[in-house]
């Protein structure tokens, strides 16, 4: 059986306008997949990424962007989009080898920290089989994590 190494990166960057090191990121690790939390983007603005295609939930608060959420895939990499019938913010694709990918946003602000972990399972979203979830909101203090996974 052949090796198919995907390389993730998840990251809630808290706001993605003007941050050179999402270019970084990808320039650095060169990521298959990247999984991008807190994006604040306004509807109207346009994100380009050389080599990646984007799917985009961008989440708005009244006149001013909040949230939201990007998954950038290598343009190499046939995926399909999900749609899921979720209140959670969320983005889910299946690659070509039906793995699923479900980058998901949870507010602490909506939540509360401690129950950041059972959003997921207390909402109606259920990931399909055979998936990789990443839910890594900021930690109460502000701090943004950032986590890389590599499936085989």
């Amino acid at each position: 059986m052949e090796n198919h190494d995907i390389k993730i990166i998840q990251w809630n960057c808290n706001g993605i306008r003007g941050k050179m090191e999402i270019k970084m990121l990808l320039s650095k690790y060169n990521p298959n997949i990247l999984c991008i939390q807190e994006t604040r983007l306004l509807q109207s603005l346009v994100v380009n990424f050389n080599n990646y295609s984007i799917f985009r939930y961008d989440h708005t608060g009244g006149e001013t962007a909040s949230q939201g959420l990007i998954t950038l895939v290598k343009k190499c990499h046939y995926v399909n989009r999900i749609n899921i019938q979720s209140t959670l913010q969320a983005i889910a694709i299946q690659t070509y080898n039906f793995l699923t990918i479900c980058n998901i946003y949870t507010s602490t602000h909506l939540t509360g920290y401690n129950k950041q972990r059972s959003a997921t399972s207390s909402s109606n979203f259920q990931p399909p089989s055979s998936s990789l979830v990443t839910t890594m909101p900021t930690t109460p203090y502000g701090e943004a994590q950032t986590v890389a996974t590599k499936v085989r």
